[in-house]
């Protein structure tokens, strides 16, 4: 299965077990929930490597706070095993946390800006090592990452992690 890049950049995405669902922005989002863990795998490119300053949202509606260390809503991941970012929901603060810039230390939100099974905005910003949580808008925490992104050299995943170990359990929307 496909899922075309509407921004024109090429970055088209293969689906491996998500499946179309209602959405809440564009009319259709992606169901991840079930067996084998479904994401969608966008394939590496140079210009989705973040250096200095990046931006990540998406509007989500979760099922539960995620498997395993949560349920990752995007994440760039590289051959090494320092490299990448993920960034994910979190069942220890029900809100969001960001792993991958703070090697193996992950910021976190503020506790308890997220509810299940209601669709929110949620973004987090990126520059020079301070990040910004943003739930809906608002903001919602953030801190200062202890190391800069590691190059990624691999592959751009939403709905999981590079190991297939933290699924991301309801819809995602853009």
């Amino acid at each position: 299965n496909f899922l075309e890049d509407v921004t024109g950049h090429g970055h088209d995405g293969t689906i491996q077990g998500a499946t179309l669902a209602p959405g809440f922005v564009s009319g259709e989002s992606m169901q991840f929930y079930g067996p084998n863990d479904p994401f969608i795998r966008v394939s590496h490119a140079a210009d989705l490597n973040p250096e200095r300053a990046f931006t990540l949202a998406a509007w989500v509606h979760p099922t539960t706070f995620g498997e395993g260390f949560g349920g990752s809503i995007i994440g760039g991941f590289g051959y090494s095993p320092l490299a990448g970012y993920v960034f994910q929901m979190s069942d220890a603060v029900e809100g969001l946390r960001l792993f991958g810039v703070a090697r193996y230390t992950p910021l976190h939100s503020d506790y308890e800006v997220l509810s299940l099974l209601n669709w929110q905005h949620v973004a987090i910003t990126y520059i020079d090592r301070q990040v910004r949580f943003y739930v809906n808008g608002e903001p919602a925490g953030g801190g200062t990452a202890n190391h800069a992104p590691v190059s990624v050299d691999g592959d751009l995943i939403l709905g999981n992690d590079e190991t297939l170990t933290s699924a991301f359990n309801g819809r995602i929307d853009d």
